[in-house]
């Protein structure tokens, strides 16, 4: 038997510990702006079917899901998403609507999608 085997292990897991690579900042980013977009179309429906506090609750998800992320824009589509709230709660549904609509372009100006 050979002395060298743990050697050879020791090696060998280092060797895969270090191909490991982290997922790039921005594909992160991508995946909650995306999630975050899903809630705001829900929110959307919600607020349409006039199910104002699941809209709400739609809205504070996409907050959840934008805090995470560093993009550009962020600051912009958390302000739109909290205008959203302010005016479903006082049944302003037409402002809430627009800014809703406004949220999800700028999500979408982060993600790239035009």
């Amino acid at each position: 038997m050979s002395n060298n085997l743990p050697m050879t292990m020791f090696v060998d897991a280092m060797v895969g510990a270090t191909a490991y690579a982290h997922p790039h900042p921005e594909a992160h980013d991508f995946a909650h702006s995306t999630a975050a977009m899903a809630h705001v179309e829900r929110a959307r429906v919600d607020l349409y079917c006039d199910h104002n506090n699941l809209a709400i609750a739609a809205i504070r998800e996409a907050r959840r899901e934008l805090k995470t992320t560093s993009s550009p824009g962020v600051a912009d589509a958390l302000a739109a998403l909290d205008e959203a709230s302010w005016m479903t709660r006082h049944n302003d549904f037409l402002r809430a609507e627009l800014a809703l609509e406004h949220a999800l372009m700028v999500m979408r100006a982060m993600s790239g999608r035009h």
